[in-house]
């Protein structure tokens, strides 16, 4: 009876683990969106020299970048403009002089958790994004 069980366990888990996907940056950009990509490279690597903890995840919809199990920030491509999302803060939290960012009201209702948007068209958003990013996690790392 055992072993009956452990084969039909390991069988089901090899189907399963056929279906799973492990998702990569490539997934998040289609060929025609270089300037884009370029975009979201200058911003990588910005972002992972935030902290020497930083580390870069993959899922479905959007690029994570957590220090321990905490994901700080997540990204949304788009075609022509990159979604940056600063997550248990809202823009009241932040030191944001131009006033640039954008909470998303409902992402207490959907994660429990303050969410603010802010969005990269072009490289002069770079550097103003990442004083943002900076003080989120000079507050919770």
């Amino acid at each position: 009876e055992f072993e009956k069980y452990i084969s039909i366990s390991v069988k089901e888990f090899e189907n399963v683990n056929k279906e799973i996907r492990t998702y990569t940056i490539d997934d998040h950009f289609k060929e025609w969106w270089d300037s884009t990509r370029e975009l979201y490279d200058e911003l990588r690597e910005k972002i992972l020299s935030l902290d020497s903890r930083m580390e870069e995840k993959a899922v479905s919809p959007y690029v994570g970048y957590k220090i321990w199990a905490k994901v700080a920030i997540s990204i949304k491509i788009q075609k022509s403009k990159i979604v940056l999302e600063l997550l248990r803060v809202k823009p009241s939290d932040l030191n944001d002089p131009e006033n640039k960012t954008k909470e998303v009201e409902w992402a207490m209702r959907m994660w429990n958790k303050d969410v603010t948007h802010y969005y990269i068209s072009n490289r002069d958003d770079i550097d103003y994004w990442i004083m943002l990013a900076k003080q989120v996690v000079k507050k919770f790392f």
